[in-house]
């Protein structure tokens, strides 16, 4: 089982090689430790360097550098290797910048990619292809470079060695290759289990223009490719800025022939559709034209779940690489498929309300409030009466930075719309509140029930909350305001955009704590521990970097780390094996600490657990669940020293 938790969470786990490569390193430190060595030229690459130039083979250099490659690589599913780390006289001594390294990379014959951090680039040659970090400071300038590799898995149709695993293999370019003579399909070369059969999607990031949270817009792409030879294309251009939204349908036949995909394009045509309302949606066909049909050879193969297809250089339909010489399209459950006119976005979404089946002991809570909590596939479903609260798991487009409308709008879209039809009266509002909520309300009709039922979309801290009730009143009895006392106008107009009135027909700015009873639906999603949910590996992990710079001079200070990993490992038999690994001090001088025991474990309620042996002692913790798509957070507090009452997250490992 995989666990991808919440943003921090995720960061984390980034980070796990780094700390890895860390516990080893300080085990043998003592023999390890090498003075910067003078070096010519970078070996990786081939480059010459200038005058004074060093290599820093110590170890905790070599992870360091390792992790600030791996952010960039993490981006596209790519893993690094062979780490090399150097440490240049500062460019106000050897005039060396930016430049000067691209004109000897390039002098060197190697293809340089930007990416959309400037300190990052990729570098392809031959069979090879690197990663760069780049940054000048006072002090000194940093040049790392990394050899780029990816975890194959191979479709089905491909060389395999017999008896081995798949292996990781340096990304090569693609050598060009003869189109098919012939675009019929050969019945032994595909199948309907042949592993591209189905979607596959990507999608760039949300346009930072215009104003100071940006402008929402986004670019998707998506294939469908079935089992009878032919597939389909389809791509989205949506901005806030147009009046038309662009729609590329494009349709033909593909061939497999070992580890390579060949598209033959039948018909490709761009659409230019109006708004309807200014929204993201499908109003009317402006213009349509056909488009070039764009023949292209790739090299496949399937990399953590993703399709990749690799090829020399970049394509019409496809886009800007993903990364080098590469496009990555994600499987069902990544991506928001784009919905055709025509659609009209109504799809019925909704689950049985019978609870997801999660392979927990317990999928329901019963508060002493009156609420009762379910887990669904897709969110935490919390009930009371005729009320309904959805909070929503995290999925990709609803969180990114932007002003409260489009946000609002493309949340709505994306966790609201296909359920619902009809609506009316649908409103968001920009609230003047540090902690920055993201508000919109509409009347529609649940289209699994037929009801007519008043919506609420919400956010602050947490992820997104939707109410379904029956009206405007009954969400003011419950949550504690009315939203229809909202006077929606602009930000300018209300200096913050919103104010409430009150019982005296007065307007007045409403306290930050009036979401407070709306924002406390966030804490439902709590369920109970059971002794038979704790096995396997459970972890906490957290990293932090921190460059630091004189204040008075702003020369560079160097790199402080701080990093713990807390690891719970359940075995049979109600037995653990639990360790503890803190790092911290400055880059070159870091100390590590750990501390582990083993013992047996019990569950005496279903809110606690109790282990034997935690540092020497028995610790008995306060413990819940809560949920995320298709993973579980375990929730720990010190029973003896509750605090503030902040519990410590855990992750299930794979």
């Amino acid at each position: 089982m995989s666990f991808y938790g919440t943003n921090k969470h995720t960061q984390f786990y980034m980070k796990k090689i780094f700390l890895l490569c860390l516990f080893y390193a300080l085990v043998t430190v003592a023999h390890a430790q090498k003075k910067l060595i003078p070096v010519p030229k970078s070996a990786l690459t081939g480059i010459g360097l200038p005058n004074g130039s060093k290599q820093d083979s110590r170890i905790l250099s070599v992870a360091a550098a390792a992790t600030l490659l791996e952010m960039e690589s993490n981006k596209t599913n790519t893993k690094i290797q062979n780490t090399e780390v150097l440490v240049l006289a500062p460019a106000s001594v050897n005039k060396f910048n930016k430049d000067s390294l691209i004109q000897r990379l390039t002098a060197r014959s190697w293809k340089i990619t930007p990416t959309e951090d400037n300190n990052y680039l990729w570098l392809q040659k031959d069979m090879r292809v690197v990663i760069a970090y780049f940054d000048i400071s006072t002090k000194q300038t940093d040049l790392y470079f990394a050899e780029a590799i990816l975890p194959v898995t191979p479709a089905k149709g491909t060389n395999t060695i017999s008896n081995q695993t798949p292996k990781q293999i340096i990304v090569q370019p693609v050598n060009q290759v003869n189109e098919p003579q012939n675009s019929q399909l050969n019945s032994q070369t595909i199948s309907n289990d042949l592993p591209i059969i189905g979607s596959w999607g990507k999608s760039n990031s949300v346009g930072q223009v215009n104003n100071r949270f940006g402008t929402y817009s986004y670019v998707k792409y998506q294939y469908t490719f079935n089992s009878n030879g032919t597939y389909s294309f389809t791509g989205k251009n949506y901005s806030e800025q147009y009046d038309e939204t662009l729609l590329i349908k494009e349709s033909g036949t593909y061939l497999i022939n070992e580890n390579k995909l060949a598209i033959n394009p039948q018909k490709s045509v761009i659409e230019a559709w109006s708004k309807k309302n200014g929204g993201d949606n499908w109003n009317q066909l402006k213009t349509s034209q056909q488009r070039a049909l764009e023949k292209a050879t790739y090299q496949i193969a399937i990399v953590d779940r993703n399709l990749v297809l690799q090829t020399d250089s970049e394509t019409e339909r496809d886009g800007r690489f993903s990364s080098a010489n590469l496009y990555s399209y994600g499987p069902p459950g990544t991506f928001t498929a784009i919905q055709l006119p025509g659609s009209d976005g109504q799809q019925n979404t909704e689950h049985p309300t019978a609870a997801f089946n999660t392979g927990f002991k317990f999928t329901s809570t019963n508060f002493d409030d009156g609420w009762v909590s379910t887990v669904e596939e897709d969110w935490v479903e919390v009930s009371k009466g005729n009320i309904k609260v959805l909070l929503h798991y995290p999925k990709e487009g609803t969180i990114f930075p932007a002003d409260p409308e489009p946000l609002t709008n493309a949340a709505w879209n994306i966790l609201v719309a296909p359920r619902y039809s009809n609506l009316k009266n649908y409103k968001t509002s920009y609230v003047e509140d540090y902690k920055r909520p993201y508000f919109g309300m509409g009347y529609a009709k649940e289209i699994k029930t037929g009801k007519s039922v008043f919506v609420v979309l919400f956010r602050r801290a947490s992820e997104w909350i939707e109410v379904m009730i029956p009206d405007n009143n009954s969400f003011t009895q419950e949550f504690g305001f009315n939203p229809e006392s909202i006077r929606w106008g602009s930000i300018s107009e209300y200096m913050g955009g919103w104010v409430l009135d009150n019982s005296q027909g007065k307007t007045v700015k409403a306290d930050p704590e009036v979401f407070d009873r709306l924002e406390k639906m966030a804490t439902y999603n709590k369920f109970a521990v059971a002794a038979s949910d704790f096995t396997g590996r459970w972890t906490n992990d957290f990293t932090g970097i921190q460059q630091m710079y004189h204040v008075y001079s702003g020369q560079y200070a160097g790199m402080n780390i701080n990093q713990s990993n807390e690891e719970f490992d359940f075995k049979a038999g109600n037995t653990y094996n639990w360790k503890l690994l803190v790092v911290n001090g400055m880059a070159g001088t870091v100390k590590a600490n750990q501390v582990k025991s083993s013992g047996t474990f019990s569950v005496p309620n279903n809110w606690q657990i109790q282990f034997s042996d935690i540092e020497g002692k028995p610790k008995i913790y306060n413990a819940f669940f809560s949920c995320m798509k298709g993973a579980r957070l375990l929730n720990l507090l010190d029973a003896q020293y509750p605090g503030s009452g902040i519990y410590t997250q855990y992750g299930m490992a794979k």
